[in-house]
């Protein structure tokens, strides 16, 4: 299921009762894998065979197998309790290697398994249910407990550690629904209606089976307890798997791999847990990782996001994080997510010796820097693709500015506290317009998730309005200083402002909602014409189009004093924009050079091991963008 931004979480989660695959797993299984009319117990022949073939039962009357049963390949095995067994023939292939269906050296209680299954070398087979085609090789324990409901309605304490935006979960759970729920505190009614319908999801899918859906596998594992593998979901080596649900398909399978530890979690489509990581009262949403000693404790993981390395505790994570080292992340709210989290971080100062209660909500796409400590409560959502610089430590704050650069001071004031670090805002599009770039790209190069919502754009509609509110504070100003703080600029958090960036922050907001305005103009004419609509620019439509195009057209006026649009003006500002396309690729590729001027000065072979800016592929795409807007605008205006 696809969820969008603004859901109404009830009725979707009333569709995803309706709906799950999950749940009519869980109801099949509880019916019994085979018709009663399909089974039937076993021949005095069978019986016989069975024994010779070295198996043993208590009471052979509490196996039932289908009717196209063979005993050929059940050797060495133990049965105790009741047992269904179906058609175990054919073949499969188990951690690299093809083996014939079948049970050995095995001890089985109370198991259904389906056909063309292979059982193989586990100690402890008890309360599982195979549907068809799985595999269970090399194990010591497998097993189904107390926990009869594969976790579906436990609570996590996202955000604030110790409570009070805690969510009942369920399999299909994702970062929209726990934005909303989580934010929605003095929302009684709908918190009410989501707990009763958790409870109603609990209720369907209570099972005293283990689940193991179509070729799902387990692998060279100690300990699995009151699991469902959904299809094709894949186990091996893990050191433990308990109350966990893997939602999976042969065309995004789920695996968990390698020495992981794993209680009491979900993991979606396509996640992959391994190299010994650790994962406790979490769920990681579609093609999600955890890696290389990753700790992720009480915490939801988006899309895309690697965990790799560091520790993320009591969050909501949003899609393309990325936390590939030694950090600490703890009672973050960043649903937005497309950040960073740099070697060293520690985003998690949220208590001082009282109880660890506060929060950070961190804006899209910001970067915490090397060794950066980030102290609570925090608020960066209105100050989104913002970079905090290496070793800085921030003081508790609400900053709002899109794109800023914050920095340890490079100047000292008798009247500001030498804690206040330096802020420049809009720093990104006037020094670093290669992150927007590289980000864009990474995102659609990097997205797999197919049931969220993915933007591309960093400059759009939303951001926009940020850049537009946070432009206007700064020109607002009651007289003209040296220096600005929060005092005098709203939004400027516990830092400080040099006017002479001010100014430049000033142009840097304006030029970028110039250039957004262009941008949206020339995509809504290149749509018309490419799409057969018009045949000409004479002819545009410019009263109707996409949601971009109407915020971008309530602009013109406003920002660019363009009151009506005319084939003239329409022609300046695609001309204009080809200028604006190519300063933002001059500007990506002065920044790359940088790094060849300052590498080459600081590293004897630098060139010979590193390509030069006009290699990269930022600053290829960049004007590889140029020569498309040059193509396409000329082939408008000529039209």
């Amino acid at each position: 299921m696809k969820f969008g931004k603004d859901i109404d979480v009830i009725e979707q989660l009333r569709e995803t009762i309706q709906t799950s695959s999950f749940i009519k797993s869980v109801q099949k299984i509880n019916s019994g894998l085979f018709d009663a009319s399909e089974l039937r117990s076993l021949t005095t022949n069978e019986i016989s065979q069975l024994k010779d073939q070295k198996n043993y039962s208590k009471d052979w009357e509490k196996i039932r197998v289908t009717q196209q049963f063979s005993a050929d390949n059940i050797i060495s095995s133990t049965f105790l309790g009741k047992t269904v067994i179906g058609n175990l023939t054919g073949s499969l292939i188990v951690d690299g290697f093809e083996h014939q269906c079948g049970i050995i050296n095995s001890v089985l209680y109370d198991v259904q398994i389906g056909n063309s299954c292979f059982i193989g070398n586990v100690q402890t087979l008890s309360d599982v249910a195979l549907e068809s085609h799985n595999a269970i090789l090399n194990c010591l324990s497998v097993t189904h407990g107390n926990k009869k409901n594969f976790g579906v309605g436990q609570e996590l304490a996202l955000a604030i550690e110790s409570g009070g935006r805690e969510i009942r979960i369920f399999p299909e759970i994702n970062i929209d629904v726990a934005r909303i729920i989580c934010s929605s505190r003095n929302n009684k009614k709908l918190l009410g209606e989501y707990s009763e319908l958790i409870d109603e999801y609990a209720k369907l899918v209570s099972s005293r089976w283990s689940i193991l859906s179509k070729g799902a596998q387990i692998l060279n594992s100690p300990k699995i307890k009151n699991v469902f593998l959904g299809e094709y979901a894949y186990i091996d080596n893990a050191l433990n798997v308990e109350n966990t649900v893997m939602i999976s398909s042969k065309e995004e399978p789920c695996k968990i791999t390698n020495g992981a530890f794993v209680s009491n979690c979900v993991a979606q489509w396509g996640c992959v847990i391994t190299t010994g990581s650790v994962v406790e009262n979490s769920i990681f949403t579609e093609y999600s990782y955890a890696k290389r000693q990753a700790m992720v404790f009480d915490s939801l993981i988006g899309a895309n996001t690697s965990i790799a390395e560091g520790e993320v505790t009591s969050s909501l994570v949003g899609s393309f994080v990325g936390f590939h080292h030694q950090a600490l992340l703890i009672s973050a709210f960043w649903p937005e997510g497309k950040g960073n989290i740099s070697y060293g971080a520690n985003v998690g100062s949220n208590h001082t010796g009282k109880e660890p209660d506060q929060e950070i909500w961190p804006g899209e796409g910001t970067f915490m820097g090397l060794s950066v400590v980030i102290k609570f409560p925090a608020d960066f959502t209105q100050g989104p693709y913002s970079m905090i610089s290496s070793s800085v430590t921030t003081l508790p704050q609400k900053m709002a500015f899109p794109f800023s650069l914050i920095n340890i001071p490079s100047h000292s004031f008798s009247h500001i506290s030498p804690a206040y670090n330096e802020i420049k805002p809009a720093w990104v599009l006037s020094d670093n317009f290669f992150m927007i770039q590289r980000n864009e790209l990474k995102y659609q190069e990097r997205n797999k998730a197919k049931r969220i919502d993915i933007k591309y754009d960093i400059i759009r509609p939303s951001i926009v309005d940020k850049m537009i509110d946070a432009r206007n504070r700064l020109t607002q100003i009651d007289e003209i200083l040296e220096v600005y703080t929060d005092h005098e600029i709203e939004g400027l958090g516990k830092n400080y402002l040099l006017e002479k960036n001010r100014i430049k922050a000033i142009d840097a907001y304006s030029g970028t909602i110039q250039y957004y305005c262009f941008r949206e103009l020339y995509r809504h004419v290149l749509m018309q014409i490419d799409l057969g609509v018009v045949g000409k620019l004479e002819d545009v439509d410019f009263k109707k189009g996409s949601l971009e195009w109407l915020h971008a057209k309530s602009l013109f006026a406003s920002e660019l004093q363009i009151k009506s649009l005319t084939v003239a003006n329409v022609k300046e500002c695609l001309e204009s924009l080809i200028e604006m396309v190519q300063d933002i690729a001059n500007q990506i590729m002065s920044a790359k050079k940088r790094d060849d001027v300052r590498g080459k000065k600081i590293i004897r072979d630098y060139e010979d091991s590193h390509s030069p800016a006009i290699d990269n592929k930022i600053v290829k795409s960049a004007f590889e963008d140029v020569e498309r807007y040059r193509i396409n605008i000329n082939r408008i205006l000529n039209n």
